[in-house]
């Protein structure tokens, strides 16, 4: 995925786990430090997104909730979005 993303910069992340949940913090932590030098940060609104779908399934409402459109889909519930033109 970082292969697919800016160099640098801001990268937006999702996701359908309940915030502060013990497996929430672990996998955010976990995709922070993959994608370093670039910040990772909660909310879908710079340019590229990572959703991060405990129910895969969820991956269209959870894009259209933010105003992404699905980039690319990763195995084990990941995807890489992309700010959807006119999005909020």
């Amino acid at each position: 995925m970082a292969a697919a993303l800016p160099a640098g910069g801001l990268v937006g992340w999702v996701s359908d786990r309940p915030v502060g949940e013990l497996e929430w913090s672990r996998i955010h932590t976990r995709c922070q430090y993959a994608l370093i030098p670039r910040l990772l940060v909660f909310d879908g609104r710079p340019e590229m997104v990572v959703a991060d779908l405990a129910d895969p399934a969820r991956l269209p409402e959870v894009a259209a909730r933010h105003g992404l459109e699905v980039v690319r889909v990763f195995e084990g519930g990941v995807a890489l979005c992309r700010r959807r033109v006119g999005g909020r």
